[in-house]
C-alpha cells in the first residue's frame, strides 16, 4: 500500500537552487503523474490505508496522496487537479507558518535560498559549525553548499541552528527587506487559515506537521509538547478536528526517536507518517507509516509488498510510461 508525499507545486521553480536541491514539482508534471496513478492504481483516502493497517489487511494496488508544509501551490494548483481526477489527499500543516497578511515568518530553507540568491558575498567561514570555509563564487559552489547545509540542518539542535542562522545573516549581509521582498514570490507563500479551511470543507484531510517544523529528535520536554500538542490544539481550535494525523518533519529514522513517538501518542494523534521510502503492509506500525515520492515509486521495479508493482520492466507498457515520466522529470 503506497502513500505518496509532495510538498509544493510551481509553474516554474523560483531559482536554480530550488530546482536542483529541493525539487518542488512542476504543475505539468504533477498532472501527468495523477494521470498515471488513475490508470494503474486505485487512489484512496489516506484514512483507508491507515484503517487497513490497523485491521491487519492489505488493499490491492492502493495509493494515497499527501502534501507536507502547507504551501499555497498545493492549494492553488494541487487541489483542483486532484478534484478533476476524483482524488483526495491529506495536507499536513506547519501551524505557526500559516500565512497572515503583514506577517513575515519564512521557512528556514526558503530563507536560506533567498540569502544565497541575493548575496554579493563570495566566501563564508563556518568552521565553528564544522562546515569549514565555503566558496560561493558561482552557482556550483552555492549548490554544493546548500546540499551540505540542508542535510546538516535536519539533525542540528535548535540552539546551534539559531547560532548558525545568525552567522549566515551576518556574513551574507542581505538586508531583511530584500529577503522579505524576494520571498513574496507565489512559490514561497504558505496557505492562509481561510485556504486551509476551504480545503477541509471540500473534503480534503488536514493534519499536523508541528508548529515550526523542527527535527523532533533534537528537542524534548516542553519544546516537544509545544510542537506536537500545540499544533494539534491549533488545528482543533481552527477547524474543529477530532481525529488528527501527524507527519513528522523530515521524517527519516534519525529524526524520529522513541520519545517522539511516545509523545505523539500521548498528545492524542491517531497515527503518524514518516518519510521512510517503503510501501506499507499490514505489519507496519501505525505511528511509523511509510511514504515515498513519485520518483521513488518509479524506481521500485517490483519491490513492493502488496502487488502494486508500477513497472516490472522498462519494456512493459506501464514501464514505458514510467520511464518517459522519469525522463521528463529529470530534464
Amino acid at each position: 500500500m503506497i502513500i505518496l508525499t509532495y510538498h509544493n507545486l510551481v509553474r516554474q521553480p523560483p531559482n536554480v537552487l530550488n530546482e536542483v536541491v529541493r525539487k518542488w514539482d512542476k504543475v505539468s508534471a504533477f498532472e501527468r503523474q495523477m494521470k498515471l496513478l488513475a490508470e494503474h492504481f486505485t487512489v484512496v483516502p489516506v484514512e483507508a490505508i491507515v484503517q487497513a493497517v490497523q485491521e491487519g489487511r492489505s488493499l490491492s494496488r492502493a495509493c494515497a496522496i499527501t502534501f507536507d508544509d502547507g504551501y499555497l501551490g498545493a492549494y492553488h494548483y494541487g487541489a483542483p487537479i486532484l478534484e478533476r481526477f476524483g482524488f483526495t489527499a491529506a495536507f499536513f500543516i506547519i501551524t505557526q507558518k500559516v500565512y497572515e497578511s503583514g506577517k513575515f515568518n519564512p521557512d528556514d530553507f526558503d530563507r536560506l535560498e533567498a540569502l544565497l540568491c541575493l548575496t554579493a558575498q563570495t566566501r563564508l567561514d563556518l568552521t565553528e559549525f564544522g562546515l569549514g570555509r565555503i566558496e560561493l563564487v558561482d552557482e556550483d559552489g552555492k549548490l554544493a553548499f546548500i546540499r551540505k547545509l540542508t542535510k546538516q540542518l535536519k539533525v542540528t539542535p535548535a540552539a546551534i541552528k539559531r547560532e548558525l542562522a545568525a552567522s549566515l545573516d551576518r556574513q551574507l549581509a542581505v538586508p531583511e527587506e530584500k529577503i522579505a521582498a524576494y520571498l513574496q514570490q507565489e512559490a514561497y507563500r504558505m496557505m492562509s487559515w481561510e485556504e486551509i479551511t476551504d480545503l477541509h470543507r471540500r473534503g480534503f484531510s488536514i493534519g499536523s506537521h508541528t508548529r515550526t517544523h523542527p527535527a523532533l529528535s533534537q528537542i524534548d520536554g516542553a519544546q516537544l509538547e509545544f510542537e506536537l500538542g500545540g499544533s494539534l490544539q491549533d488545528l482543533r481550535e481552527r477547524l474543529g478536528l477530532r481525529e488528527v494525523a501527524l507527519a513528522y518533519p523530515y521524517g527519516k529514522a534519525e529524526h524520529i526517536s522513541a520519545a517522539v513517538v511516545a509523545m505523539a501518542q500521548r498528545a492524542g494523534y491517531g497515527c503518524a507518517f514518516t518519510s521512510i521510502k517503503e510501501s506499507n503492509t499490514p505489519a507496519t506500525e501505525i505511528f511509523q507509516l511509510r511514504r515515498l515520492g513519485f520518483k521513488d515509486l518509479m524506481k521500485m521495479n517490483g519491490a513492493l509488498n502488496d502487488s502494486t508493482t508500477f513497472a516490472h520492466h522498462r519494456s512493459s507498457p506501464i514501464g514505458n510510461e514510467v520511464a518517459h515520466e522519469h525522463d521528463r522529470a529529470t530534464q
